[in-house]
C-alpha cells in the first residue's frame, strides 16, 4: 500500500513540475493590445499588419493580425500556403474569385463574417475583404513561408 502511495505522490509531484514548465515557457510570447506593433501597408492605405507569432518568411508557423479602417477593400489577391482567418472585432466581407475566368472582385457578393468567424483559405485561392461597417481585425494563421500576389483587375478588363 505504501509503494503505491508513493508512487501516487511521486506521479502527482511531477505532473505538478511538468504543469509549471509548460505554463512559464510561453510567457515571452504573449502579447496584450498595446504591445501590437501595427505597420502600415505601403500598397494599400487602410490597412496596417503586425506579426504576432513567427516569421511568415521562413517554413514555420506564424500568425499576423491585420486591421481594415471603415470602407477599405483589400483588393483580389492569392497566398502559396493555407491560410486560417479569424475576425476578432468587426465584420469581414470576403469574396472569392474563379482563376480561370474574367470575374472581378464583386463586392456585393461577398460573405458577412462577423467576430468570432474562422475562415480557411486553401493555397492559391483568389479572394478579396472589405471592410464595409467599421473597423475590421482579424487574425490570420498559416505554415510559411508565405507571399501575397495581387491580381491587377485591369488585366482581366475586356
Amino acid at each position: 500500500m505504501f509503494k503505491i502511495i508513493s508512487l501516487v505522490v511521486a506521479f502527482l509531484l511531477s505532473m505538478m513540475f511538468c504543469v509549471q514548465a509548460f505554463a512559464s515557457e510561453p510567457a515571452d510570447r504573449l502579447m496584450g493590445p498595446a504591445a501590437v506593433q501595427w505597420r502600415e501597408n505601403s500598397e494599400i492605405a487602410g490597412v496596417k499588419s503586425a506579426v504576432a507569432v513567427g516569421d511568415p518568411s521562413t517554413a514555420e508557423l506564424y500568425a499576423l493580425l491585420g486591421k481594415m479602417d471603415e470602407g477599405t477593400v483589400f483588393p483580389l489577391h492569392h497566398h502559396p500556403d493555407d491560410r486560417i482567418t479569424t475576425v476578432i472585432s468587426g465584420i469581414m466581407y470576403y469574396g472569392v474569385a474563379e482563376e480561370d475566368t474574367s470575374e472581378q472582385m464583386n463586392l456585393e457578393a461577398a460573405v458577412a463574417y462577423p467576430a468570432g468567424s474562422v475562415v480557411y483559405t486553401p493555397a492559391g485561392t483568389l479572394h478579396y475583404m472589405w471592410a464595409k461597417e467599421g473597423e475590421l481585425v482579424a487574425q490570420e494563421t498559416g505554415f510559411g513561408p508565405t507571399g501575397i500576389d495581387f491580381i491587377d483587375a485591369s488585366e482581366n478588363e475586356n
